[in-house]
Parts: structure tokens; sequence; C-alpha cells
């Protein structure tokens, strides 16, 4: 914020109301799209000017949260799903991206087979693919 506002901006009553009346004397914000429908966004406030130190941890810390925003998103059955997973298909989907088999995932779940099924039947439906091969390459955010 010190780097890119005049210095006069600072001696405006949004400033004060919103930041110096809180301590805040410095802010850096991160903005990125996740996918074209969705941005995430983070603000970082200091109590003194954020140095060039600070600003470039800020951005190495940051590097994979993209990534991260990307893969939460999806393992809600948001961007891409056609409706929000429900809290059960959210356990199976987990497992399904792994190698386990419907019957292992069933095991570890305690669910039954067909009650396992029914959900990958669903979380195929839900994000358009056929396959474990298609709901995997959303996750490398790759086309099918």
């Amino acid at each position: 914020m010190r780097r890119e506002l005049p210095a006069t901006w600072f001696d405006t009553p949004f400033y004060r109301e919103h930041y110096g009346d809180h301590g805040i004397e410095d802010a850096a914000f991160v903005a990125f799209s996740v996918n074209q429908d969705c941005e995430s966004h983070f603000g970082f406030y200091a109590r003194q000017a954020l140095t060039d130190d600070a600003i470039a941890c800020l951005a190495y810390t940051l590097r994979g949260i993209k990534w991260f925003h990307r893969h939460l998103m999806l393992s809600h059955g948001l961007m891409i799903a056609s409706a929000p997973l429900t809290p059960s298909e959210r356990r199976v989907l987990a497992l399904l991206l792994t190698e386990a088999t419907e019957k292992q995932i069933a095991h570890q779940l305690e669910l039954a087979v067909s009650t396992v099924h029914q959900h990958v039947v669903s979380l195929f439906r839900k994000f358009g693919v056929r396959s474990r091969a298609g709901l995997m390459s959303l996750w490398l955010n790759r086309p099918c």
C-alpha cells in the first residue's frame, strides 16, 4: 500500500477510519484467478511499513496458494461440479483419488460396496466425467 498509493492518501479520512485508527501502517494485497469464474483475494496488514524482505517472504509463502485453493474448491464440488458434494461424497472422493478400489473404500469408510458405488456414480455425474482418469485430470488441471 505504501508503495502504490500517493502520500496524500494516508491523510484522508478513509485511511484514518479503515487503517490508521486500527494501527495499520501498511498492507499488501494478493489476488489471483482460480478459474474463469472464481478469484481469491488476500490482504496482509502490518503495523509498520513492509520491507522488501517481508514482501519477498509473502510472495514465497503464497506460491502454492492458487493450487491449494483450486483443490479445496474441487474437493467440495465447487467450480466444476454441477452441485456441491455431500460430506459422504467428499469422503469417498478423497479415497477415489488414490489407488483404493471401491471395495477398499467401502471397508475403510465402513459402508456397503453398493453405497460407495452409488457415491462414485454421483461424483462422476456431478463432475461430468466417465472414469477415475477423467476425475483425476480435473485435479491435475488438464483436459480429459
